[in-house]
């Protein structure tokens, strides 16, 4: 099943950060093709691949920084 692809964490990151409407995002998460898409954008272009990569990273950044807070004032 394509949701247990390693890259489609990655996909739910990128769909998270579109300009689209709530219910567009849920109908491309329950795609395959375009998850598919997505996968062969990321492994045939690098700057798609890039930047794709600096999201994931900025995102795992902001989680760790909340995480750490989080322990700060309430732990």
């Amino acid at each position: 099943m394509f949701k247990k692809h390693e890259l489609y964490k990655f996909y739910e990151v990128y769909i998270d950060g579109k300009k689209i409407s709530n219910g567009a995002k849920k109908l491309m998460k329950m795609s395959e093709s375009s998850f598919n898409d997505f996968k062969f954008q990321y492994e045939n272009n690098d700057d798609f691949k890039f930047r794709i990569d600096e999201i994931v990273k900025s995102e795992i950044r902001d989680n760790k920084i909340d995480d750490i807070l989080d322990d700060d004032f309430f732990g």
